[in-house]
Parts: structure tokens; sequence; C-alpha cells
């Protein structure tokens, strides 16, 4: 698929009570043709989820982690009739089943990181889940 993009290389910081996220603009001017579903599969998995170069990360995450991903880092949104769509990345989420719900948060593995500090940010993003299931 053809796409004409830009990232702005100046990132900002979105500061949550809990947690902070690295933002950056991204502009694409598409082929007539593209369509929702090809953007999609053209984004999908973002490196905070699937790292980069995505084809050389993919096959390691998969041998590396002992359970499949399942909800945790899919895609949620919409489509509506005419293609328009929204969708955004499910880096944090839950899966409930009778009274058990197991909770899905990750970190962002790169060159340098601090298992200390990383399973800190996690629980960081859990703790929000929890709060919002009373816990």
């Amino acid at each position: 698929m053809g796409i004409e993009s830009s990232l702005d290389s100046r990132t900002s910081l979105r500061a949550l009570p809990n947690v902070q996220h690295l933002c950056c603009r991204i502009e694409a001017q598409l082929e007539a043709k593209a369509n929702f579903w090809q953007i999609l599969r053209t984004l999908h998995p973002t490196p905070a989820v699937g790292g980069t170069p995505k084809q050389k990360v993919l096959p390691t995450i998969s041998e590396l982690e002992d359970h499949p991903r399942g909800l945790y880092s899919g895609t949620l949104g919409w489509v509506s009739p005419n293609g328009n769509g929204q969708a955004v990345v499910a880096i944090r989420s839950g899966l409930v089943k009778g009274k058990q719900v197991r909770l899905y948060a990750g970190a962002g593995i790169v060159k340098g990181s601090q298992p200390d500090l990383e399973k800190r940010e996690t629980d960081l993003k859990l703790k929000v889940l929890l709060e919002a299931l009373g816990g």
C-alpha cells in the first residue's frame, strides 16, 4: 500500500495521575484506494507492543512469552458503513470470566531497561484497572 507519511520528531509528554506517555503526531496522505483495514494492518502491531523492526521482533516475542496475548495488544474500534474508522491499541485490558478477572498490562522493554523499574511501571498500570474494579 502506498502511503506518504511524516512523523513529527518532536515528542510531547502526556502526564496522567499514575503514568506518562510520550506522544508524537503522524500524518499521512493515502492512495485513493487505501481503506481502513489496509491502514490498520500496516500500523498494527505498533512499536509499543510489537517492537521495531517488527519483522524481527515479533517472532522473538512469540518465542519468549509463555502464554498467548489474547486481548492484550489487540485493537478495539469501529468502522462506519462508508469505511471511516477509529482504532486504539488495547495495551491495558481485562478478561472477566464469572467471578474471575485476568488483567493485562505491559512494559516497553528496550535495550537498557531496568527490570525493577519496568515492574514498577507495570504495577502502576495495573493499579488503575484494579481501582476501576473497586480493589
